[in-house]
């Protein structure tokens, strides 16, 4: 007779130990829960792991350590969902491979046993799987046809793909209905440790601690590669936003009547120019950047980081850089990178966007900027779109946790 309290008990223990040593693991394992069934060994639905009561009773707790940071990344690495168009077992190998591997590169083994067996955890050419995906791993084994795989007494051995078996059982994933939502919510998870433990490194080790980005902060191989990934395509996303917003702001006919049209200049009316300006005459482009008290330096590098990337992106680019807290710096003229370099930050203040305006419509209306960019946390009080006078403006909103978009304007959320 299964002791259901007691089991329970033990998956709770270990979960706990696995948040102690291995924080990723122990973290994303909150978010599943767990079930008991005649399974033969143990199963995830990207929902649940579910494990047989038989199965684990033979487990250390290391070993049962193991068999939840397994389930779990084939949570993470989305493998319930993916394959479908493989040939099933084969594919099963190739998953158990990556997720093998990269779990004894965090536990610093070189070899595990669960249940009396070896894991699988080398790809057929003898490299470890983390460094690889499950795809990759899959076509290797069917060019190989074999594995070398360690015997009980640790010796090797070549054994046919056909005679493998995964540590655990993956039957049920062909009954997992693939949502984009739930891998997108895997992905989130993954970001969402990175900002929790980021948050964590700045508290204790003052601004500097996330000076390196998300670092390692005990993620799996697979886990940094997917982080890393996330990063890149954010940023992609965000400069592409800024591209078109400058370049749909720039692509606009400046009516002005400076110059006027010529062709009409013996005309009683005076009608103005058309001067069309385009993406790489980056002209009078306004960049306020945010250096109140809720600005990290961090933060405060990473927006002058930015603004330099869209010099860099577009040569021949001229603009105006301000910055603000309660009150704005007079704006200085740049059109190099390294105008940037000899500009120093000034605030440390509140924040303030209506001094952002006030500034424009007291100093600026002879020549106004053609459009505004404010890189900021986007703490602090929304202003009235009038305020802008018809100008376009577009918010850069750093590591902002609300998520939600200005009231007017354009919002672009940047996450360092």
């Amino acid at each position: 007779m299964v002791d259901k309290r007691a089991l329970a008990s033990r998956l709770v223990t270990a979960r706990s130990r696995i948040l102690r040593k291995y924080p990723f693991f122990g973290t994303l394992l909150m978010r599943l829960q767990f079930g008991i069934s005649d399974c033969g060994t143990a199963y995830t639905d990207m929902k649940h792991i579910v494990v047989d009561p038989e199965f684990v009773g033979r487990l250390s707790d290391k070993e049962l350590d193991f068999l939840l940071m397994h389930e779990l990344l084939h949570c993470v690495l989305k493998h319930c969902t993916r394959g479908r168009d493989k040939i099933q077992y084969i594919y099963n190998i190739a998953c158990d491979i990556v997720v093998n591997s990269n779990i004894l590169v965090c536990m610093q083994c070189a070899d595990f046993k669960v249940d009396g067996e070896f894991v699988m955890h080398f790809t057929p050419s003898g490299k470890e799987g983390r460094l690889y995906t499950a795809d990759a791993v899959y076509y290797e084994l069917m060019k190989q046809g074999t594995l070398t795989v360690k015997d009980e007494d640790g010796q090797d051995q070549v054994i046919s793909i056909g005679e493998l078996l995964p540590l655990d059982s993956h039957d049920e994933w062909s009954l997992v209905v693939f949502s984009e939502d739930s891998e997108d919510m895997w992905d989130k998870q993954i970001e969402d440790y990175i900002r929790e433990r980021s948050e964590k490194a700045s508290r204790e080790n003052g601004e500097n601690g996330t000076s390196k980005g998300f670092s390692t902060f005990g993620l799996p191989q697979a886990a940094r590669d997917i982080a890393e990934e996330l990063m890149l395509e954010a940023q992609i996303r965000w400069k592409d936003a800024l591209r078109r917003f400058v370049e749909q702001t720039l692509e606009i006919s400046d009516y002005s009547f400076a110059p006027p049209d010529r062709r009409f200049t013996d005309s009683q009316y005076i009608l103005p120019g058309d001067n069309t300006y385009y993406a790489d005459e980056l002209s009078n482009i306004w960049f306020c950047v945010d250096t109140s008290g809720s600005v990290s330096q961090d933060e405060l590098t990473r927006l002058m980081f930015e603004v330099k990337n869209v010099i860099e992106e577009c040569p021949g680019s001229k603009g105006c850089l301000s910055f603000f807290d309660t009150e704005v710096t007079e704006p200085i003229p740049f059109s190099r990178e390294e105008d940037l370099e000899m500009t120093k930050p000034y605030g440390g203040g509140g924040t303030s966007f209506d001094c952002v305006f006030t500034y424009m419509q007291e100093h600026m209306m002879d020549q106004p900027p053609r459009a505004i960019v404010i890189l900021t946390d986007g703490y602090a009080p929304d202003v009235d779109e009038e305020e802008a006078m018809g100008i376009p403006v577009v918010w850069v909103l750093i590591d902002n946790d609300l998520e939600e978009a200005k009231p007017w304007g354009d919002t672009i959320h940047v996450s360092t």
